[in-house]
Protein backbone atom coordinates (compact mmCIF):
# COMPACT_ATOMS: atom_id res chain seq x y z
CA UNK A 1 0.00 0.00 0.00
CA UNK A 2 2.90 2.26 0.57
CA UNK A 3 4.57 1.90 -2.43
CA UNK A 4 1.33 2.44 -4.50
CA UNK A 5 1.10 5.90 -2.29
CA UNK A 6 4.63 6.66 -3.37
CA UNK A 7 4.03 6.24 -6.64
CA UNK A 8 0.96 8.23 -6.73
CA UNK A 9 2.71 11.17 -4.93
CA UNK A 10 5.37 11.25 -7.33
CA UNK A 11 3.09 11.74 -10.05
CA UNK A 12 0.86 14.02 -8.27
CA UNK A 13 4.03 16.53 -7.45
CA UNK A 14 4.58 17.49 -11.14
CA UNK A 15 7.45 15.32 -11.27
CA UNK A 16 8.37 12.66 -14.25
CA UNK A 17 6.53 9.18 -13.44
CA UNK A 18 9.28 6.67 -12.59
CA UNK A 19 10.93 4.52 -15.30
CA UNK A 20 10.21 1.25 -15.64
CA UNK A 21 12.46 -1.51 -16.89
CA UNK A 22 11.35 -1.98 -20.77
CA UNK A 23 11.67 1.59 -21.01
CA UNK A 24 15.52 1.20 -20.00
CA UNK A 25 16.04 -2.41 -21.61
CA UNK A 26 17.35 -2.32 -24.57
CA UNK A 27 18.11 -5.77 -25.17
CA UNK A 28 16.77 -7.93 -27.95
CA UNK A 29 14.76 -12.02 -27.62
CA UNK A 30 16.59 -14.28 -30.07
CA UNK A 31 14.34 -17.44 -30.43
CA UNK A 32 15.61 -21.15 -30.65
CA UNK A 33 15.21 -22.79 -34.65
CA UNK A 34 12.03 -24.63 -32.46
CA UNK A 35 10.82 -21.56 -31.14
CA UNK A 36 10.32 -19.90 -34.75
CA UNK A 37 8.81 -22.77 -36.51
CA UNK A 38 6.25 -23.25 -33.40
CA UNK A 39 5.71 -19.17 -33.86
CA UNK A 40 5.41 -19.71 -37.72
CA UNK A 41 3.15 -22.84 -37.16
CA UNK A 42 1.09 -20.43 -34.67
CA UNK A 43 0.95 -17.78 -37.40
CA UNK A 44 -0.62 -19.77 -39.92
CA UNK A 45 -3.29 -20.97 -37.78
CA UNK A 46 -4.12 -17.62 -37.22
CA UNK A 47 -4.87 -16.85 -40.25
CA UNK A 48 -6.44 -20.34 -41.50
CA UNK A 49 -8.98 -19.68 -38.68
CA UNK A 50 -9.60 -15.75 -39.51
CA UNK A 51 -9.86 -16.99 -43.52
CA UNK A 52 -12.50 -19.93 -42.17
CA UNK A 53 -14.34 -16.90 -40.22
CA UNK A 54 -14.36 -14.72 -43.31
CA UNK A 55 -15.76 -17.25 -45.04
CA UNK A 56 -18.47 -18.83 -42.80
CA UNK A 57 -19.65 -15.38 -42.65
CA UNK A 58 -19.59 -14.60 -46.75
CA UNK A 59 -21.41 -18.35 -46.81
CA UNK A 60 -23.95 -17.32 -44.41
CA UNK A 61 -24.27 -14.07 -46.04
CA UNK A 62 -25.10 -15.19 -49.45
CA UNK A 63 -27.83 -18.24 -48.14
CA UNK A 64 -29.68 -15.57 -46.11
CA UNK A 65 -29.28 -13.21 -49.23
CA UNK A 66 -30.27 -15.92 -51.08
CA UNK A 67 -33.54 -16.96 -49.66
CA UNK A 68 -34.85 -13.59 -49.53
CA UNK A 69 -34.43 -12.96 -53.35
CA UNK A 70 -35.93 -16.13 -54.17
CA UNK A 71 -39.00 -15.08 -52.30
CA UNK A 72 -38.97 -11.85 -54.06
CA UNK A 73 -42.19 -10.90 -56.70
CA UNK A 74 -41.75 -8.91 -59.38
Amino acid sequence: MSSQTTQLSELTDGSAPPQTKQQTNNETVVLTREQEKARKMRNYLIAATLLGFAALVFIVTIVRLGENVADRTF
